[in-house]
């Protein structure tokens, strides 16, 4: 289950200060001034408003749209991989439990195999039939218990 996912949260519908700072990276457009600006965000000396004002006049008007657009493909693609890697997790979950719940009715099956193959073999079950098959079974609980542990 080691898939890189661990620990990993759902992400959320707001937007970081890191993330938006990503998105003028992947864009190229992590100038000084905007950097500058992001600073002056990340420290509460500038509101959002006049985050977004200064970033249009400095970068140009499509710029800011572009990076919000781009950090909203980038948590389309997160979320998707968070989903992804759960969807992982509960198949293999249930490929285990399938695997132990055969292994639990291949072992309750057994004893009754072997009373019904004594039945079939003789019309008339013999208390010494049933004792065989009981240390049979005792025989088989002590293999298996050596194999789980």
């Amino acid at each position: 289950m080691t898939d890189g996912m661990v620990g990993m949260t759902a992400p959320s519908s707001s937007v970081s200060l890191s993330e938006l700072s990503r998105g003028f990276e992947s864009l190229s457009a992590r100038s000084p001034p905007v950097l500058k600006l992001l600073c002056l965000l990340q420290n509460r000396n500038i509101d959002l408003r006049s985050f977004c004002r200064a970033v249009r006049t400095i970068a140009g008007e499509g710029i800011l749209l572009r990076v919000v657009t781009n950090v909203q493909h980038a948590k389309k693609r997160q979320l998707c991989l968070f989903r992804w890697s759960r969807v992982k997790r509960f198949a293999q979950v249930a490929g285990t439990l399938i695997v132990l719940y055969r292994q639990i009715g291949i072992r309750v099956s057994r004893p009754a195999r072997v009373l019904h193959d004594l039945k079939l073999n003789s019309k008339r079950v013999t208390s010494e039939d049933v004792s065989l098959g009981e240390e049979e079974n005792a025989q088989q609980r002590r293999r298996l218990s050596k194999v789980d542990a």
